[in-house]
């Protein structure tokens, strides 16, 4: 036969063992030891869960594609508002052409952080991958950016017209610095009363240079074409010889 308190013995063992969640409040849970039981008695603890880590959700560039030389800024955006010590950033360059910032910082609170690019003249296209990590954080971004090489955009001379036996310059033009090495402009007269060096060199991070054009002696006005030449792009440029010295 059972003792006559048995099952009160069971009921305070139950209750001196068993945990309920009373109430959750601004994610934090609260506990209580459900032994703790007469009306108006306070929870035992509360547990807050750590603060979300912010992690990188994608990568932005100011452009797409750039002349070898020019500066891109980009931004890197977070899943959310970076912790109280913020989320560092590691990004790296797949080509020596596009010089980006090794780290860079998101403070606390930011939901991005920028950053800039570098690119370096080039002699042909050129495509750059930034990528872009945080630690503790699985998913990385990336974005390209394309670097082109300067064109050849001007051919000037100093006048439009010259008498025979006397000279001029004239002045070739890149939209963009000359690569290592400089860039190589061919030059070319259309009539043998003209005369220009067969090329001009534009030096390296450096977008014009100039040459001189001699004309010779005619006895009727003539018009002779100059032409430049870089890269698959030709200028041109008239200049009317006059009869006479």
């Amino acid at each position: 036969m059972l003792p006559s308190n048995f099952w009160f013995r069971i009921n305070l063992l139950v209750a001196a063992c068993a945990v309920s969640v009373l109430h959750a409040e601004s994610d934090a849970v609260v506990v209580a030891a459900a032994g703790n039981t007469r009306p108006g008695a306070s929870p035992t603890g509360t547990i807050t869960p750590p603060p979300v880590l912010a992690c990188i959700s994608g990568i932005g560039l100011s452009a797409s594609s750039v002349i070898g030389g020019s500066d891109v800024n980009g931004t890197v955006m977070l899943t959310g508002p970076a912790s109280s010590g913020g989320v560092n950033i590691t990004l790296t360059s797949s080509s020596t052409s596009a010089e980006v910032t090794t780290n860079i910082t998101a403070p606390p609170g930011a939901s991005s952080a920028n950053f800039s690019i570098s690119t370096s003249p080039v002699t042909s296209a050129t495509n750059a991958v930034i990528t872009t990590s945080a630690a503790g954080c699985l998913v990385n971004a990336n974005a390209s950016v394309n670097i082109q090489p300067a064109v050849l955009v001007g051919l000037t001379l100093s006048a439009n017209s010259a008498r025979g036996n006397s000279s001029l310059n004239g002045t070739v033009t890149l939209n963009g610095p000359g690569p290592s090495g400089g860039a190589v402009i061919t030059l070319h007269s259309s009539d043998l009363l003209v005369s220009t060096p067969a090329s001009v060199t534009i030096p390296a991070g450096q977008t014009s240079a100039s040459f001189t054009v001699n004309a010779g002696l005619s006895l009727s006005q003539n018009s002779v074409a100059i032409t430049a030449r870089y890269g698959g792009t030709i200028q041109t440029a008239l200049l009317s010889i006059l009869p006479g010295i």
